[in-house]
């Protein structure tokens, strides 16, 4: 009984430190305390419901892509020369998301009870991170715990094959064009010769 309570109290200890109030103190802790050259969305305001919700799409946005293309040259403040290197990392990451979305879509489908819970761990772990953390050099080194179960995701959604469907569909897509640029080039001229029998 005793074990049962530990669990039910770290429970509720839990519940009440995902509260959108308590969310918001923990974030602006961050803004108080880390310099301002990594800092992003400092004006996010998520101690309400509604304000947490509004946000969130952005926050998961900013938390799996961020340090964006065009933060990646920018070496001011403590990380420096490091948001260069994480960019190497971040281009490799962006190739792995469609492996990700397709790899996310047939876990729910299958509705395995060890894939789906593999899948939820790596968005529970991340929505807070990515709520709580406006620091990019923070959360680009905290949000490993969730990106690296989900790399099991991406694996499942076979990135290769994706890429080799896409590149198959535009050499595809790049032959019709030209078969229908060259049937234009044939059937032009008799089109022409017919409208100027009519006008003569």
């Amino acid at each position: 009984m005793k074990g049962l309570s530990d669990v039910t109290t770290a429970a509720r200890q839990t519940v009440s430190e995902a509260r959108p109030q308590e969310l918001a103190g923990w974030r602006h802790g961050f803004v108080e305390q880390q310099g301002q050259h990594a800092l992003v969305d400092v004006w996010a305001q998520i101690s309400t419901p509604r304000g947490l919700l509004s946000y969130l799409p952005r926050a998961l946005l900013i938390g799996v892509f961020a340090p964006f293309p065009w933060q990646w040259f920018y070496t001011e403040g403590s990380t420096g020369v490091m948001r260069v290197l994480s960019g190497v990392e971040m281009l490799f990451w962006y190739f792995l998301v469609p492996g990700l979305l397709i790899g996310s879509r047939k876990v729910i489908t299958s509705r395995r009870a060890d894939q789906l819970f593999l899948l939820a761990f790596g968005v529970l772990v991340l929505v807070p991170i990515a709520l709580v953390i406006p620091n990019l050099g923070t959360l680009y080194r905290l949000r490993l715990s969730a990106l690296l179960p989900l790399l099991i995701i991406v694996a499942a959604g076979d990135p290769r094959r994706f890429y080799e469907d896409l590149r198959h569909w535009m050499k595809a897509h790049r032959a019709r064009r030209v078969a229908l640029a060259f049937e234009r080039d044939v059937t032009e001229p008799a089109s022409v010769e017919i409208s100027l029998r009519k006008i003569s």
